[in-house]
C-alpha cells in the first residue's frame, strides 16, 4: 500500500486528533490496562462522525416533539438507545485481548468514549456535566 498522505496533510491530522487519542488513552477497561488511542483512533472518529450524523438525522425525522416516555424526552431516549447499542458482557481475557489486538475500542468505551465530546448529551442530560 502506498501512503498518498503529505507530511503536512499527515502533521495537520495527527495534530487535530491528538486529544482524541489522548482521551481514549485514559479509558480503562481493566485495572491498569486502557484503550490504545492510536490503535484505535479511526474507528473512533467513525464512532464519534456516526452517533452526531445519526442524532440530527433522528432530529429532522421529527414531525413535534416527542411525549415523554417513563420520564425520558426523545432526545434523551435517543443517547440511552446508544449506551444500550453497545452493552454486553465479556471475560477479563477477551477483553485484555481486544485492547491490545482490536482497532475497535471496547464497547462501554464506544459509549463513554463518544458521548462526552457531543454537545447535544449535555442539552439532553443538563443535571450531566464534562467530566462526571
Amino acid at each position: 500500500m502506498a501512503d498518498d498522505w503529505t507530511q503536512k496533510d499527515a502533521n495537520r491530522f495527527n495534530n487535530n486528533t491528538r486529544a482524541l487519542v489522548d482521551e481514549y488513552n485514559k479509558l480503562a477497561v481493566l485495572p491498569g490496562l486502557y484503550i490504545n488511542g492510536n490503535l484505535n483512533l479511526t474507528e473512533n472518529i467513525a464512532d464519534s462522525t456516526g452517533v452526531t450524523v445519526t442524532y440530527h438525522a433522528y432530529k429532522l425525522s421529527e414531525k413535534a416533539d416527542p411525549e415523554k416516555i417513563d420520564g425520558f424526552t426523545g432526545d434523551q431516549r435517543f443517547f440511552l438507545s446508544f449506551a444500550q447499542m453497545w452493552r454486553q458482557s465479556k471475560t477479563d481475557e477477551a477483553s485484555r485481548t481486544q485492547v491490545l489486538t482490536n482497532p475497535h475500542s471496547s464497547a462501554k468505551s464506544r459509549t463513554n468514549g463518544i458521548v462526552p465530546n457531543v454537545p447535544e448529551f449535555y442539552q439532553a442530560f443538563p443535571d450531566v456535566k464534562p467530566g462526571d
